[in-house]
């Protein structure tokens, strides 16, 4: 049938979900127990800081809130400053250049010259490649904000951009920074992990609650069909479709009892469909409560039916005082 068709797909949804989040956990596991085990990152980190650019850190462009190009030099030190950043030095920009970076407006630079780098001759921007001067008298800023770590190289080892640049600082601060980020890498990855692990009982729960779903309704549904075959008009129910079937049977659903706030048998027929209709339900018909109580539901407590009567399901012979 179409309903159980679609638990179908949906428990094998939530199967296919959970072994990819299991996948990201055991990934994330990996991550954290490698972040661990680094031993040499320190010494790594000294040398890239020693072969690759003089600053670590991020350039960026800056535009003045009044619009572009209105920046003066004292104006373009300001904003950077606003920012936690500097301007950026020429040496910055040829490095981000020669690291790919393409962008077609004017910045000032720390020198008091404005400039741009360009990847590729276009017109509009200079048809030519490299960094480019700007003649403007005001511009956008090219600020460079610096990743705090520092090395000093020991005694007669040659590294002129660490000596120059990254002239303080000892390497046993060094390694303090290095240890500290390990730490932050392996809590976040931890918390991440646990969310992981809460997502996954999550989603356990309801493949649970999904496949109890299922086989209460495939056991339903094996009722129902008994029931169909045992009715005298079977052969006018061959190739019945789903619509026929509920409304020759009751809805695949669930029946329940709702009691005013305000008390024991205190709706009239309107408030009680309107208190169904709260719970996002409607007025169960007789068929519907007759179908619960041939299932054995017994609940001593009128209730309105679609009909417009007040009945309640027994399966015993109880002496009843109203």
């Amino acid at each position: 049938m179409p309903l159980i068709t679609r638990l179908v797909d949906r428990v094998s949804t939530l199967e296919e979900q959970l072994t990819q989040e299991r996948a990201i956990w055991a990934v994330l596991e990996g991550r954290v127990n490698a972040t661990a085990e680094q031993g040499d990152l320190a010494a790594r980190l000294k040398t890239d800081v020693c072969s690759t650019t003089p600053k670590l850190g991020r350039i960026f462009q800056a535009q003045s809130p009044a619009g572009r190009y209105k920046y003066d030099l004292d104006e373009a030190r300001h904003a950077c400053a606003e920012q936690g950043a500097s301007l950026a030095s020429y040496h910055h920009l040829y490095e981000a250049w020669q690291d790919g970076l393409e962008y077609c407006a004017c910045g000032w630079l720390s020198d008091g010259t404005a400039r741009y780098p360009m990847q590729t001759a276009r017109t509009g921007c200079g048809s030519r490649i490299g960094i480019i001067t700007c003649s403007h008298t005001s511009s956008n800023a090219w600020c460079f904000r610096q990743l705090n770590i520092f090395y000093r190289p020991p005694a007669g080892e040659r590294c002129a951009p660490c000596n120059q640049v990254l002239g303080v600082g000892t390497d046993e601060g060094l390694k303090s920074e290095l240890d500290r980020m390990k730490i932050v890498v392996k809590q976040l990855s931890r918390k991440i992990a646990d969310w992981l692990k809460d997502r996954v009982s999550s989603l356990e729960e309801q493949l649970a609650q999904e496949r109890t779903i299922r086989t209460e309704l495939e056991g339903r549904v094996d009722r129902l069909s008994a029931h169909v075959q045992n009715t005298t008009v079977q052969d006018e129910l061959i190739g019945v479709n789903e619509t026929d079937l509920c409304s020759t049977t009751p809805k695949l659903g669930r029946l329940f009892h709702v009691q005013s706030p305000a008390g024991h048998y205190t709706y009239d027929l309107d408030e009680a469909r309107h208190a169904c209709a709260e719970q996002g339900a409607s007025l169960a018909s007789y068929h519907h409560l007759y179908e619960a109580w041939q299932d054995g539901l017994e609940r001593c407590a009128c209730g309105w039916l679609s009909d417009g009567t007040a009945r309640y399901p027994m399966q015993e012979d109880r002496l009843v005082l109203f």
